[in-house]
């Protein structure tokens, strides 16, 4: 029996008690390395997201955020911050905010992009925010400079076995490579599901691989119902 293990890190959303998810560093939404966020801003009703992205010693990257192929040029900026960080409730978009290690801003454009080269390993915080836009939708990519280090894999909770039933797709979601639902041995796995679907579109391509060939596969997932680890077994 031979076995092929394909890992993959991707984005596991987590809820703050203090404020709503990703607004501020309690519910910051972890990033990593070659994945793309899409989401959208407001000035008035939501005018920074907060993303967390664990770092090694030494290690580059590069963050660049770019607005929609339909959006109109928006006031967009990018702050870097320090694992000590507590909060940044007060940011006000604006590249005067104290305690930052990195920043970029930019009136009335349609992209940004910023590097940095970590100098202690630990967690730090990226936000995203604007001044005075509306309805700014926005992509948000996160990418290594040379060869990225690992990250650690989170706590295994628990896995799905069994064949690929089916893999769901509509206008929502399709365009980014994501499925809506995926069921695998029986077991259904959605948003509002105790196992959620894959949220990398190159998972998703693995487990249409795999129905193809009715292939068993392992799903295992985090506490959150998170999927970061696929197995394929071929016999």
């Amino acid at each position: 029996m031979n076995k092929i293990m394909v890992m993959m890190l991707l984005a596991m959303p987590m809820f703050g008690q203090g404020d709503a998810e990703g607004t501020d560093i309690s519910s910051a939404i972890p990033i990593y390395f070659g994945q793309t966020i899409n989401d959208t801003m407001d000035a008035q009703l939501r005018p920074r997201q907060v993303y967390k992205v664990s770092l090694a010693r030494g290690q580059k990257f590069a963050a660049t955020m770019s607005l929609g192929s339909s959006q109109t040029p928006a006031n967009l900026a990018m702050y870097f911050f320090g694992s000590n960080t507590r909060t940044v409730a007060s940011i006000a978009c604006n590249h005067g905010y104290n305690g930052q290690l990195s920043y970029a801003d930019r009136s009335s454009t349609r992209s940004l992009v910023f590097q940095y080269e970590v100098p202690v390993s630990g967690d730090y915080y990226l936000v995203a925010c604007t001044n005075g836009s509306t309805g700014v939708t926005y992509n948000l990519r996160f990418d290594a400079i040379g060869t990225p280090l690992l990250t650690t894999l989170p706590t295994q909770a628990g896995c799905v076995t069994g064949q690929v039933d089916y893999v769901e797709y509509s206008l929502r979601l399709i365009a980014m490579g994501l499925a809506d639902e995926v069921s695998i041995g029986g077991t259904r796995l959605c948003p509002n599901c105790p196992v959620k679907a894959p949220l990398y579109g190159s998972m998703i391509a693995k487990l249409e691989e795999a129905m193809r060939a009715n292939q068993p596969v392992e799903a295992c997932h985090d506490s959150n119902g998170n999927i970061f680890k696929l197995r394929l077994t071929k016999f």
